[in-house]
């Protein structure tokens, strides 16, 4: 093959490269700009949650807590709370609300018992997440990576081996583009 049909090669194959890496930012930033406009419609939502911790050493082990959770978005102002209302099935009266960077923490469900963790505010970017947080935040925050589109399947869930994860190591979302 001859020098000159090789760098022909070489380039037509750089070119595809670098519109591929143009193509794959574009979409990137379409998907950040589609987020902070989002963001701007985004108020509160509220919806019934289950956690489950799952341990699987040193002893198998798995707790269930039940219950509902608040999201409130009002300008740069954010806002959460959690009232549990089962663990393990047994009926509980827990309530977690986050505000103005604090945590407030009641195992009888009042307020006016709460422990106070003023220090919390460091945890609110895991907070907002998916809860009216802007591409741009989010890009303040965290290092995001655009993997290309893909269809969820409706049948996927944390406890499927194809969407497993580990706890703040890593974070897979998915955004919805609605018609």
């Amino acid at each position: 093959m001859s020098l000159v049909r090789k760098v022909g090669i070489l380039a037509l194959a750089t070119a595809a490269l670098l519109a591929a890496r143009t193509i794959r930012a574009d979409d990137l930033k379409s998907v950040l700009e589609r987020l902070d406009a989002a963001a701007q419609d985004f108020h509160s939502t509220s919806a019934h949650v289950e956690f489950d911790t799952i341990q699987t050493y040193p002893v198998p082990d798995k707790d269930v807590l039940t219950g509902t959770a608040y999201y409130e978005r009002t300008g740069n102002r954010f806002q959460m709370a959690a009232h549990l209302t089962a663990d393990n099935n047994h009926p509980v009266s827990r309530t977690y609300i986050f505000s103005d960077g604090v945590l407030r923490v009641s195992d009888t469900g009042k307020l006016s018992d709460a422990k106070v963790y003023n220090q919390a505010g460091k945890y609110e970017s895991y907070l907002m997440l998916g809860f009216g947080a802007s591409g741009r935040q989010l890009e303040e925050k965290w290092t995001i990576k655009y993997l290309g589109a893909e269809t969820i399947n409706s049948n996927c869930s944390p406890r499927t081996p194809r969407c497993e994860r580990q706890f703040l190591r890593s974070l897979s979302g998915w955004i919805r583009h609605a018609p």
